[in-house]
C-alpha cells in the first residue's frame, strides 16, 4: 500500500502507524491524549466509543480473514497499567517551561523537524504528521 492509506505512492513514512495516530489527533474524534490515561472512567468511556469504529475500519481494510477484533476493556487495562508508570512525568509543560524561563534557567529545544517538514508549511506531502513550527 505504500506510505499512505488507499494509495500506492510512498511518501517516506516509517510505516509504524504514527500517521493514522496524527489523523486521529487532528480529527479530534478518536485520539486519546496522555493526560486522559490518568482518568480510568474517562478512558474506558472513550475507548468504548472508539474501538467499535476502529474495528469496522480494520475489518474493511483486511485482506482475507478479518483480524480478531480489538477489545476496549483489555486495551484500557493495559494502558491504565502504563499510565501509573508515566504519571510522575505528566505535567503542564507550558507552565514548566515558563517557570524555568522566569527562573533564568536554560531551556533546550530540539529542532530536527524543521520548517520543510511542517505539515502546514513544509514540502507537502513529504512532511511529518505533526506541526513543527509554532
Amino acid at each position: 500500500m505504500g506510505g499512505q492509506s488507499g494509495g500506492s505512492g510512498k511518501i517516506g513514512t516509517t510505516g509504524r502507524g504514527i500517521g493514522p495516530c496524527y489523523q486521529d489527533k487532528a480529527g479530534r474524534r478518536f485520539a486519546i491524549r496522555v493526560g486522559e490515561l490518568l482518568h480510568e472512567k474517562h478512558l474506558r468511556e472513550k475507548l468504548a466509543a472508539i474501538v467499535p469504529i476502529k474495528n469496522r475500519i480494520i475489518a474493511a481494510f483486511a485482506e482475507g480473514d478479518a483480524p480478531k477484533p480489538l477489545d476496549a476493556g483489555k486495551i484500557a487495562d493495559e494502558f491504565l497499567g502504563h499510565a501509573e508508570r508515566i504519571r510522575p512525568f505528566v505535567t503542564d509543560t507550558s507552565r514548566m517551561l515558563l517557570d524555568a524561563c522566569a527562573a533564568g534557567k536554560r531551556v533546550l529545544f530540539e529542532a530536527a523537524q524543521g520548517s520543510l517538514l511542517d505539515v502546514d508549511h513544509g514540502t507537502y506531502p513529504y512532511v511529518t504528521s505533526s506541526s513543527s513550527l509554532p
